[in-house]
């Protein structure tokens, strides 16, 4: 436990530290402290992963140790699904809002927020009963069928996000690598 300690208060530091160094001078507060809680949350996933390959692979794996490994899992999990879902799109629109008062801005953004929502769950609600209907899970039932089709799209998300990275950041580096050549180019992209 003082272990796991130790690993989440260096993240933590280190998750400061990253903020602080990248965002922008005209960044406020509570944007910052936000990103550091989600990249805490974030790669506090990862953390847990090596402890999990080491119980898993030490023959006797210890049930106190997989059960606190599975409710900080859960735990995690669930605590980024909510930032994800809810309140960093709430506190995006917020920003994003043209209102002067905070009420204001708050408002706008819980609207255009719910509006997506309603569209979001009326198309999940007429797409699954489609789904039934059409008997879509066969065999295996409906919910393997759904978790079947959430892995597929996690799947296709990564390889295009990652192919894209693979692809930009080598070029980036590349075109940026001659300092005379990169001035130029951006003298061109100004004219």
């Amino acid at each position: 436990m003082l272990y796991a300690l130790i690993e989440y208060g260096i993240l933590t530091v280190v998750c400061v530290y990253l903020v602080n160094y990248y965002a922008s001078k005209e960044v406020s507060m509570h944007v910052k402290v936000w990103s550091v809680v989600t990249w805490v949350l974030n790669f506090g996933l990862a953390l847990l992963v090596p402890e999990d390959v080491y119980q898993t692979l030490k023959g006797q794996p210890d049930e106190k140790i997989n059960s606190q490994l599975g409710l900080q899992y859960l735990l995690l999990y669930w605590l980024v699904y909510l930032l994800t879902w809810t309140i960093i799109p709430v506190l995006q629109e917020w920003e994003d809002a043209g209102d002067l008062e905070s009420w204001d801005r708050m408002k706008r953004s819980l609207r255009i927020n719910g509006i997506f929502y309603l569209v979001l769950i009326v198309v999940a609600v007429v797409a699954l009963i489609v789904l039934v209907l059409l008997n879509a899970g066969g065999d295996m039932g409906l919910i393997v069928f759904l978790k079947c089709l959430a892995t597929i799209w996690g799947m296709l998300l990564l390889m295009v996000l990652l192919g894209y990275a693979l692809v930009e950041i080598p070029k980036t580096l590349w075109h940026n690598a001659e300092p005379n050549d990169y001035l130029n180019y951006l003298y061109y992209r100004v004219s």
